[in-house]
């Protein structure tokens, strides 16, 4: 694959990109339509919302990431240093999923 070491470097962190814009555009249409107001049981409907979209990014992060890095292709193409790179920048970008959007479950919606 010729381009795969660009694809492993790039993907984790342009996942995580989308997901802070999925991630607070939702947060942002839902605080002016008033959803934080209307409740699903015990939690908001906006938090209820913010919360599925943060366990799907982070799923379809670390999903993305352990099939790109454990395949064949991309990981004969590397050199092992470079795959070793890989491995730590899709780390990060999981890490800083968790970090970043955690916030959701307990800080104020708007």
């Amino acid at each position: 694959m010729r381009y795969a070491l660009a694809i492993a470097l790039l993907l984790p962190f342009t996942g995580w990109s989308l997901g802070f814009l999925l991630l607070y555009g939702a947060q942002a249409t839902g605080c002016s339509l008033g959803w934080q107001d209307m409740a699903i049981g015990p939690i908001s409907s906006l938090r209820a919302l913010l919360i599925l979209l943060f366990a799907a990014t982070t799923l379809i992060i670390a999903t993305t990431v352990f099939v790109a890095l454990s395949s064949e292709k991309i990981s004969s193409s590397m050199s092992g240093t470079m795959l070793a790179v890989a491995r730590y920048t899709a780390g990060a970008a999981l890490f800083s999923t968790a970090y970043v959007f955690s916030g959701i479950l307990w800080l104020d919606l708007c």
